[in-house]
């Protein structure tokens, strides 16, 4: 049960962000449409991989793919930012209190401590990632109200 709610959970975070930002980004509804569905590509291969077990850390995979998957679309996106600077305007275009905001789903952090409580996570991680998340979460909306209210 508690896979299920992680899963639903957790896509629901993810649309939530992806329709925010694509909604708020200047440009053509074809354009904004096509990074949803860039996005929304990268989240079903990160989905499928994970599903598959392809992100399990092992000898046989000395380069954690999980890492490669988080940081590959940082990566590039901040190349086409130092690269283009119509990206770069587009970026510095999102409102500050957006992405303040969206942080408020990091509540559900707590996902982690229901996992460490049911003796799915170990160690301080869950403890620490759940604790973190939860804390950031309860502060993005008052801070992204005083952000807003001071713009």
């Amino acid at each position: 049960m508690l896979d299920l709610v992680g899963s639903a959970v957790g896509m629901m975070a993810v649309a939530i962000n992806l329709v925010a930002i694509t909604n708020i980004l200047p440009g053509s509804p074809a354009r904004r449409l096509s990074l949803a569905a860039i996005a929304g590509a990268w989240v079903g291969l990160a989905t499928g991989l994970g599903a598959a077990g392809a992100l399990v850390f092992s000898p046989s995979h000395p380069v954690p793919l999980v890492g490669v998957l988080f940081a590959a679309p940082l990566l590039i996106v901040g190349a086409l930012a130092l690269k283009y600077p119509s990206v770069r305007s587009t970026l510095m275009a999102i409102p500050m209190p957006l992405l303040i905001g969206l942080n408020a789903l990091r509540v559900l952090g707590v996902l982690f401590l229901l996992l460490a409580a049911a003796g799915r996570l170990s160690g301080p991680f869950p403890y620490s990632a759940g604790l973190g998340d939860i804390i950031t979460g309860a502060f993005a909306i008052p801070l992204a109200l005083s952000v807003a209210r001071s713009q």
